[in-house]
């Protein structure tokens, strides 16, 4: 399981998939508002379709174990973390890795 959020008020935990989803709902909302002004800027459906790859993958740099660790610290799991990971790269710098 790949977590992506932890909320300690209600003690939740939002996986990767259950954080991305609403994000693409949203960007299906967007480009039904706003297709025909995008089009008239010179927007074409090459525009939506790399909107919604960065929206796939804004977030996967979570997949980090160091990450993980963090998360799973919270609820009282473990995470093995390879060896040599020490640091932690923030996963809005991982994320555009995949891209």
């Amino acid at each position: 399981m790949i977590y992506a959020k932890y909320y300690p008020e209600t003690k939740k935990l939002e996986t990767l998939e259950e954080h991305t989803s609403p994000l693409l709902l949203q960007l299906d909302r967007l480009k039904s508002l706003y297709k025909d002004t995008f089009e008239k800027l010179g927007f074409s459906d090459d525009f939506w379709k790399a909107l919604e790859i960065a929206s796939l993958f804004h977030d996967l740099g979570k997949v980090s174990s160091l990450f993980q660790r963090k998360i799973k610290k919270l609820i009282k799991e473990k995470e093995k973390v390879p060896y040599g990971l020490s640091k932690e790269i923030p996963h809005d710098f991982i994320s555009p890795i995949f891209l």
